[in-house]
């Protein structure tokens, strides 16, 4: 089935309207530290990016990070590693919508269908992805751009794992293993909470009525009547 396609001024509200809530979550600091290493934050800001990236498509959900990414650096001037640590983020997020994109590819070339197959794929790949570009970069922090920050990392690994590493390799690889278990925590965080209110405003027919359907439904309806013709 066809759906018709929303205008260019209706989707540039919604992106904005999206970026501009993730900014007043932002606002309200709502996060929450990894105990390992507090400095890393679960980060509630996330959540309204990825709804508009499962609910509206790739274009969108990159412009709601970007607004997001604007936000961060503005609130976190003089903070420690400013701007970098905002980049970062912006990086991890984006480098999960290229995972949960590259998820929903898989499931066109599969002959299988479903959201939970959709789910599952886009599930593994962001995590997977997120955690890999998020491994590089901060390796790169660590030994290229700020090594003396090994120093504060090693005494708060000392106050919340009681450990305290003598051997820099040792210490670098503990970091970026933990570092790698918070950013697919992470993921699943803010994949799951965004992917289930989008379906369950899908139910009501929200989506259908504002843009013919949210891009993740109907990724799923293509593939199903793909696969009915190729029966």
């Amino acid at each position: 089935m066809e759906h018709e396609k929303p205008s260019r001024s209706l989707m540039v509200a919604v992106a904005a309207m999206f970026g501009g809530l993730s900014s007043a979550v932002t606002m309200l600091r709502l996060s929450f530290p990894f105990p390992p290493l507090p400095y890393l934050k679960f980060d509630l800001a996330e959540l309204p990016v990825i709804f508009s990236f499962l609910a509206f498509g790739p274009t969108l959900g990159l412009f709601t990070s970007l607004v997001y990414w604007a936000a961060l650096t503005l609130m976190t001037v003089g903070e420690w590693l400013w701007p970098i640590g905002p980049f970062m983020k912006f990086l991890a997020v984006v480098s999960m919508l290229a995972g949960i994109w590259a998820g929903s590819r898989g499931l066109v070339n599969s002959k299988r269908y479903g959201i939970g197959l959709l789910m599952l794929r886009m599930g593994l790949l962001s995590a997977s992805v997120r955690a890999a570009i998020m491994g590089v970069m901060n390796y790169v922090i660590l030994v290229i751009v700020a090594p003396e920050s090994l120093a504060f990392v090693n005494s708060l690994l000392s106050a919340t794992l009681g450990l305290r590493l003598g051997s820099e390799a040792e210490l670098i690889t503990l970091v970026i293993a933990l570092t790698a278990a918070y950013n697919v925590a992470h993921a699943a965080l803010s994949l799951v909470p965004p992917a289930v209110a989008v379906q369950s405003v899908e139910r009501i027919g929200a989506f259908y009525r504002m843009a013919g359907g949210s891009w993740m439904g109907n990724l799923v309806e293509r593939r199903a009547v793909a696969h009915k013709y190729m029966d």
